[in-house]
């Protein structure tokens, strides 16, 4: 049975990420593939946040090296750079690794000051995921990632 670690903010917190993981989490393939959700952020204080990083961290060590693949959901630069160690973890441990990429837009992300970050990542990354062909062909045309690059729309 694959075990399936999934990145993300918290189950609390508002916006596209969270709305997507929850309905992956309601069907079947969440239990097929033996999924756990590692919330490492919070729309909250600076103390809640650092918790949550903090305990998504330990959760992550610890059920890392049992896992097959690692799926991590990001967006703007601050959450690249808060997923970059997970990305690294996974890199060293030689896990698969699914990006799956929700943003604003190209300037403030794959165009932006993180440009070599995204590049990084999603060129270590086994399979990224974006949300419309729009994404599709912007990242394409920044990091020249074919195949590699695939489309699933929201379920929301």
């Amino acid at each position: 049975m694959s075990r399936v670690l999934v990145i993300s903010t918290s189950r609390k917190t508002r916006g596209g990420i969270t709305s997507v993981v929850k309905a992956h989490e309601k069907g079947p393939q969440w239990q097929e593939y033996n999924c756990r959700w590692i919330e490492t952020h919070i729309d909250k204080g600076v103390v809640a946040k650092l918790s949550y990083l903090a305990r998504g961290i330990v959760q992550y060590l610890w059920y890392l090296p049992k896992s097959d693949l690692v799926h991590i959901h990001l967006s703007e630069k601050s959450t690249i750079k808060r997923k970059l160690f997970f990305f690294q973890f996974a890199k060293l441990l030689k896990k698969k690794i699914i990006i799956h990429f929700h943003a604003f837009s190209p300037e403030t992300t794959i165009n932006g000051s993180c440009a070599n970050l995204y590049r990084r990542v999603f060129s270590g990354a086994d399979a990224v995921v974006v949300l419309s062909n729009y994404w599709k062909e912007k990242v394409n045309a920044e990091f020249h990632l074919g195949e590699k690059v695939r489309v699933i729309y929201n379920p929301c």
